[in-house]
């Protein structure tokens, strides 16, 4: 019967860690990077060749768990550009650019 305890233990402190690993890598996630901010104004004007950047730093930036979204304006328009992990909460970061604003006028 303790072996039983020792087992139960043991996958208890492994939840937990996994819980801890998983909360922690959530947490940084949330946060907007100058990593994810430069990896998206590269990407900002990968619809068209003749695009130009004319934002230094995004007007706008929202991140969560997941993933991470800016605006920045080119010379084709407003362009958000929205960055995700290749494994949920783990691996490099790619971006993947829309045309439009991130928020529109509630007007």
């Amino acid at each position: 019967m303790a072996e039983g305890n020792a087992g139960g233990r043991l996958m208890a402190v492994v939840l937990l860690a996994v819980t801890g690993l998983l909360s922690y890598q959530a947490w940084g996630n949330a946060k907007l990077t100058t990593e994810t901010m430069a990896l998206a104004k590269d990407h900002a004007c990968d619809m068209d060749s003749s695009c130009i950047v004319l934002d230094s730093q995004p007007r706008v930036g929202k991140a969560d768990i997941v993933r991470h979204r800016y605006e920045y304006k080119t010379t084709h328009g407003m362009m958000t550009v929205t960055c995700k992990r290749q494994l949920l909460l783990f691996g490099p970061w790619s971006c993947t650019p829309e045309e439009g604003r991130m928020i529109s006028d509630p007007f």
